[in-house]
């Protein structure tokens, strides 16, 4: 008789302590994730000159011609409105603009009239698309009590959130991936000038990778493109070693502002029988091509 009831007791308490664990698990799978917010905003300018530039000068670059003054960020520093109004006062609202998430991105893959533009792989399906305005939200991703013109607020998703805490592992890119200018809807009118977004806004390319600050909720992305956009063409440089007896490579040093560095300097290197290459997607009415090769241990060198 006393085992019997010993058993029975056993057997409800396991039947509780299973029950508690199932409510536990349910509570702790109904329970909301912080929600991770992205404000993402277009802007559209006259002249490359009126957009500042990221925080590398570098020819990482993909706008068709330099941009204007140096970044107004330091390293690791959230992109905030203010900055973005202060430090492009002539660009105006973009409306009906595209943005698009990925988990990674390919350099320089969709090549057309507007340059060679580097794009997200793995695209989500998240629609983001600008709108006339939205609340403008802090950090923590409550309203200012301001607006944000030209653009829209767009939740993460679980698995983008989860992507977002890891760096280089969620990406965005202005436009689509086939269409980075979204020249299938807007013929001619666009060219690509900057984007920055959350606290990467360090190349010139038309991706940046999202994360939070600590304790933040919401970040900003914004990007920047000029309209009417000039014609582009492609632009070789090509150095030919022609002695043989220039057996070891030789660097030739290259100055021209088909170059996005601060010097605008570059350098081929080039040997016999290897001969040594740049393109770069310009736009010629406004940018020359290099001058001035200055050679290092060559004794003959043709090119």
């Amino acid at each position: 008789m006393d085992s019997l009831i010993l058993r029975r007791a056993v057997a409800i308490a396991m039947a509780l302590l299973a029950g508690g664990l199932a409510a536990s698990a349910a509570e702790a799978q109904d329970r909301a994730p912080v929600t991770r917010l992205v404000t993402y905003a277009a802007r559209v300018c006259d002249r490359y000159a009126d957009v500042t530039a990221n925080r590398a000068r570098n020819d990482i670059q993909e706008s068709l011609q330099d941009l204007g003054p140096d970044t107004r960020y330091s390293a690791g520093e959230a992109i905030s409105a203010e900055k973005e109004a202060a430090g492009q006062p002539a660009c105006r609202p973009l409306t009906d603009w595209r943005f698009t998430l990925g988990t990674d991105y390919r350099t320089r893959a969709v090549v057309g009239p507007w340059g060679a533009l580097t794009r997200v792989l793995n695209p989500y399906d998240t629609q983001i698309v600008t709108q006339t305005a939205v609340p403008l939200l802090d950090a923590n991703g409550e309203p200012t009590g301001g607006s944000l013109a030209g653009a829209v607020t767009v939740p993460l998703t679980r698995e983008q959130a989860q992507r977002a805490a890891v760096s280089s592992s969620l990406w965005v890119q202005g436009g689509t991936p086939s269409d980075p200018v979204l020249d299938q809807t807007y013929p001619g009118e666009y060219g690509f000038a900057a984007l920055r977004c959350a606290v990467d806004d360090l190349n010139g390319d038309n991706v940046e990778w999202i994360a939070y600050p600590n304790g933040a909720t919401h970040v900003l992305c914004f990007a920047y493109y000029v309209k009417p956009p000039p014609t582009s063409g492609t632009i070789v440089v090509r150095k030919v070693v022609d002695s043989p007896e220039a057996t070891g490579a030789q660097a030739f040093d290259f100055v021209g502002n088909i170059s996005y560095t601060e010097d605008h300097r570059f350098t081929l290197a080039s040997a016999y029988g290897a001969p040594a290459e740049r393109r770069s997607t310009a736009a010629p009415s406004a940018r020359a091509i290099p001058r001035g090769a200055s050679p290092r241990r060559c004794p003959r060198a043709g090119g």
